[in-house]
């Protein structure tokens, strides 16, 4: 704080100082107010009057743009000044003193204003007389959001004056966030009303209050429909909801209720409702935002999975009973189109012993086993993509098992198969083997209670066995604690031992989002229904994460009773990576990165969409590289490549966070422009062409583009938009190439179409 000599006051008179501010702050909050503006042209009064200054002002301010916006003067400034252009925006490099607030992120008080002073910049004719002056920024969030500025008070301003006007600015300020969350709350209820009278689920909003009470205060016809109730019912009476739930059921949803309040997160439910005696599942899911003001408001949808149910209850009575224990790791990884290798990796080459170059083109089948090909092109015409178990043939003739999965993938604008080879030939011999093995260890785990030596040996016998496994294992007790692992876990987890690991919950080792996904999964496996391998994401001691493929089966005693749970665990990141990869591979373009044609279509339907929803603009700017044949031409396909790589990179930096840009084909480009009307787009698109004829390209020099701009008109569809901005595109071109055109008027465009026409058939 940079202040002139000032003085302390007596602790009485700072007694008096802090009433007067309290008094103040009531007075401001209970002042009736239809906007912020009045609010806060209120609080400054009270500001001027609480220092007995006599003029003062408000201005909000943006760290980001270091632009100040006024909000209020007083009423005495107004009409004592007599400055002939009132600004109401500053930039903060053009302020003098009254900016050092900001400048210096503290308090400023000058006592002595008609003094010389090397901060004073001077102000204009006509401008109110000042004999001193204090302006104090106002914080939110280590971020300077406003300035308040008080002038002529009869004394010097001292310590009290900062302290009471800071003070009294930071209420006031977060008053005001409140009632800008309150109007936005209010335009959002409004919004709501209109889109969910198109949606089949049903929205709410409840408010949690700080004292605790709790009420809805907006619910969709269809939510009322869907529990039975009337909107009166509901907003009027909020345990109505509860009455609608199904008796069994409205324990767990107070509890779940209960944990997501708790602990501030996210809300999800699942159970029953009975509406006119019928019994339906219903889901509610619902997100929380805090206010200043301690209020918590979750917004939230309600669904009808009811089908869901029953289609799961299906699916539950089709499940396998039993699989392996062990898993083969994956070996090979193929992209095949109809059987026709695509693309395939270093592991397949190894396992069939055909070179990465034979395979790509082949055609797949040629290395399942002929007794097998039959099932294998079933299942590739069907899309089926659970695990199955086939023969594979070697380059050499050689019979080997394998293990296949598949799914249906999006590559390179179409529809393809990527599918992972396991050779499974040791797991097969070993499988009948471990089985047994680990059968007698079970058995000889609750004989070895009663004999302690025996007890010993037996656990080092097992510990053999089982540290032989390329992958980890565990033990748990049946509520989770674990009793055993082996060095695999240990350092797949990060630790230096087995005690940082035996003791705990198995579930403080799997990430917290992944719990329901295990519980569900440890309860079927209790209750008979073995589930098989299921993937979590795992957390390690030092807090990184890896995905894990567990296998998890109930250890049981010579009587058949469960005295624990074995758990197989294997890292499967890499392959989580190599699949995002393959995921990537479909939607971008492999030698710019930047979205493919294909993705870029996605986008502008999405964005077309939310533009007419939302009556919003939207913009495209085509991008052709001028002259680009010459440079491949002269140079090599290599240097114009170069060039490709170096144009994104100006476009990319030279767009906005709200642009999308895209590789159209060849040497053309183009860019999405979101929220943006035609005469922006062109801004940006003269932007970007100066960006690019400034850019000296490697080995090139100089290149230029054109730039075709076009926006989006109502009911016109996506092709007619891009068809106005290739015709803009194409004007550039005939006009000398380096320049930016927007679309023209319909009748124009027809002709330029029949120009166009006669030159190509000419």
């Amino acid at each position: 704080m940079k202040t002139e000599d000032t003085q302390i006051k007596p602790c009485d008179q700072g007694t008096r100082s802090n009433e007067a501010r309290l008094r103040r702050l009531v007075d401001i909050l209970k002042h009736p107010s239809d906007t912020i503006q009045e609010f806060l042209d209120y609080a400054l009064k009270q500001a001027i009057e609480l220092t007995e200054s006599r003029i003062g002002y408000i201005y909000h301010y943006s760290e980001e743009t270091c632009e100040f916006v006024l909000n209020t003067w007083s009423e005495e400034v107004m009409e004592a000044c007599h400055v002939e252009k009132r600004e109401t925006t500053y930039q903060l490099d053009k302020t003098g003193i009254w900016g050092e607030a900001v400048r210096q992120r503290q308090p400023i008080v000058i006592n002595a204003f008609k003094e010389k002073n090397p901060l004073k910049k001077g102000y204009p004719k006509g401008h109110v007389p000042m004999t001193n002056f204090l302006t104090i920024p106002v914080f939110k969030n280590n971020q300077i959001v406003g300035v308040v500025g008080l002038a002529n008070k009869e004394t010097d301003y001292d310590e009290t004056d900062i302290f009471n006007i800071t003070l009294l600015m930071e209420a006031v300020w977060t008053v005001t966030e409140s009632k800008k969350a309150e109007l936005a709350l209010a335009e959002s209820n409004a919004r709501y009303d209109k889109l969910v009278q198109r949606i089949s689920v049903g929205i709410y909003t409840m408010r949690i209050k700080s004292s605790g009470e709790t009420q809805f205060e907006y619910c969709s016809e269809k939510f009322c429909e869907m529990l039975g109730l009337t909107k009166a019912e509901v907003l009027g009476n909020t345990e109505a909801v509860e009455q609608a739930i199904h008796p069994d059921d409205r324990a767990s949803l107070k509890t779940a209720n209960q944990q997501a309040v708790r602990c501030f997160q996210s809300f999800r439910w699942e159970g029953r409702s009975c509406v006119k005696g019928e019994t339906h599942w219903i889901r509610f899911e619902s997100e929380p935002t805090l206010f200043p003001n301690g209020d918590t408001l979750w917004n939230g949808v309600l669904f009808d999975i009811s089908e869901r149910k029953q289609t799961e209850a299906k699916l539950k009575e089709s499940e396998e009973r039993f699989k392996a224990l062990h898993n083969a790791s994956f070996g090979g990884i193929a992209i095949h189109d109809l059987g026709v290798i695509l693309e395939c990796n270093q592991g397949l080459a190894e396992m069939t012993q055909y070179a990465m170059e034979e395979l790509i083109g082949m055609n797949g089948l040629l290395l399942i086993a002929p007794e097998y090909r039959e099932l294998v092109g079933k299942n590739i015409a069907s899309g089926y993509e659970k695990p199955y178990e086939a023969f594979g043939i070697r380059k050499n003739g050689e019979l080997f098992p394998i293990q296949l999965e598949a799914r249906n993938i999006p590559y390179k604008g179409k529809t393809v198969r990527v599918v992972e080879f396991r050779d499974i030939t040791k797991e097969k011999e070993a499988y009948a083997k471990s089985l047994e093995i680990n059968r007698r260890l079970q058995d000889e785990i609750i004989e070895r209670k009663y004999i302690e030596e025996a007890l010993r040996s037996s656990e080092e016998k097992l510990k053999t066995i089982i540290e032989t496994s390329p992958d980890g294992l565990a033990i748990s007790t049946m509520d989770g604690i674990v009793e055993f692992v082996t060095a695999q876990s240990v350092a797949m987890w990060g630790y230096d031992s087995s005690d940082e690991m035996i003791g705990r919950n198995i579930m403080e080792f799997v990430h917290e989002n992944y719990h329901e996904k295990a519980i569900y999964f440890i309860t079927e496996m209790i209750n008979g229904h073995l589930t098989g391998a299921a993937e979590y994401l795992m957390v390690r001691k030092d807090g990184s994460q890896f995905y894990c493929e567990t296998n998890a089966n109930i250890l049981k005693d010579k009587n058949k009773n469960a005295i624990g749970v074995l758990h197989i665990e294997r890292d499967i990141t890499e392959r989580k990576i190599l699949l995002e990869e393959l995921k990537d591979l479909a939607i971008k373009d492999q030698l710019t990165g930047l979205y493919n044609r294909r993705k870029i279509d996605e986008v502008l339907m999405k964005e077309k969409a939310e533009a007419e929803s939302g009556d919003h603009h939207l913009s495209v700017i085509m991008v052709d590289i001028d002259m680009f044949k010459l440079v491949n031409d002269q140079h090599g396909h290599l240097v114009g490549d170069q060039v490709l790589t170096e144009i994104t990179e100006i476009l990319t930096k030279g767009i906005r966070r709200i642009d999308v840009l895209g590789r159209w084909g060849g040497e053309e480009f183009i860019i999405i422009c979101t929220d943006t009307d035609l005469e922006g787009a062109t801004v940006l698109a003269e932007k970007l062409r100066k960006l690019v004829a400034a850019h000296d390209f490697n080995g090139v020099g100089k290149k230029t583009c054109s730039f075709g701009v076009a926006q989006l008109r109502k009911k016109e569809t996506i092709d007619e938009l891009l068809l106005r901005s290739d015709l803009a595109l194409y004007r550039a071109k005939e006009r000398g190439r380096n320049r930016v055109e927007q679309e023209v008027c319909r009748e124009k465009q027809n002709n330029e179409i029949n120009s166009l026409k006669k030159k190509t058939r000419g």
